[in-house]
């Protein structure tokens, strides 16, 4: 079977949703329930910063949902094309959800550079922003271990 979209959910105060996790998901670096969600900043394809601390601020802290993606990955490439990512993130961002996708991809790696990613984002008619993350750091963080996740 598929395993279509197992999207990171933020509460609005930043903190991991509660879940029933997998003893694979378990021996992951990524964070606990109720643990507060590991910060970082990463570029976009423009070359703009995005902070995800950022959107705790304000009287209204936002809702982020995070999807790991490769635009070269064919379950991603299912997902956005006919299956349940389809237009998915652009509909939450109407709804006021900030919704990024982080490619956790090292360069040379498959769908990894810059231009795939923006191929990507046009054929699947993306409008939220494409984070690199060439370090694998932040994918290492949440304990991400492949696309779509």
């Amino acid at each position: 079977m598929y395993r279509y979209a197992l999207m990171l959910l933020l509460s609005t105060s930043l903190l991991v949703p509660s879940f029933t996790a997998s003893a694979a998901d378990k021996a992951t670096n990524a964070p606990a329930a109720g643990e507060m969600a590991p910060d970082f900043t990463l570029m976009d394809l423009r070359g703009t910063a995005h902070k995800l601390s950022d959107f705790r601020k304000g009287d209204s802290p936002k809702m982020v949902v995070i999807e790991w993606f490769n635009p070269e990955c064919p379950f991603v490439v299912q997902g956005h094309q006919g299956g349940s990512l389809e237009g998915y993130g652009n509909a939450l961002q109407k709804r006021g959800v900030v919704f990024l996708a982080i490619n956790s991809g090292a360069k040379g790696k498959q769908g990894a550079s810059p231009e795939k990613n923006k191929a990507g984002k046009a054929r699947f008619k993306i409008e939220y922003p494409i984070l690199l993350d060439t370090s694998g750091k932040v994918g290492k963080d949440y304990g991400a271990s492949r696309t779509p996740e």
